[in-house]
């Protein structure tokens, strides 16, 4: 990979970690609404203490503060896959803007990226290069931290 397809890549694959971050504090969020199954027992008066804790209370609150985190995440990363689309638009071949869709809008694994257009893995690398070649004059250089 040279440095402008590494370039183009990085930009590309930026907001990665943050689809991490909110795929995990969705599992955490999953396991509160699962030990939660007595709600209807909810006692909206019992306020946790620290010697009389209510657990309840504290995963109602978990659950709240971790849906606000999720909903900022999923806002910020939908303003940035805007950006990537727009980026990615620019390529001219549709099969190479396709593949890029895929594989940093979608977040496909590669072999999922060669089974949608029916070919190896070995070639969807091979593309990859092409691709990000195709891309790399619209990306905003200056955004990436090396």
């Amino acid at each position: 990979m040279t440095d402008h397809q590494y370039i183009a890549h990085l930009w590309l694959s930026r907001m990665w970690d943050k689809d991490i971050e909110i795929n995990q504090l969705e599992v955490r969020r999953d396991k509160i609404i699962s030990s939660l199954s007595g709600i209807g027992n909810y006692d909206s008066d019992r306020i946790p203490s620290a010697g009389n804790d209510n657990g309840t209370e504290t995963k109602n609150i978990e659950y709240s503060l971790l849906s606000g985190q999720i909903e900022k995440k999923v806002s910020d990363i939908s303003k940035e896959n805007v950006r990537t689309i727009d980026t990615i638009d620019n390529v001219k071949d549709p099969s190479l803007r396709g593949i890029l869709y895929a594989w940093y809008i979608n977040r496909l694994h590669w072999r999922e990226v060669g089974k949608l257009y029916n070919i190896e893995k070995t070639q969807v690398y091979r593309l990859r290069n092409r691709e990000l070649n195709a891309v790399f004059e619209y990306i905003p250089v200056e955004e990436v931290e090396l």
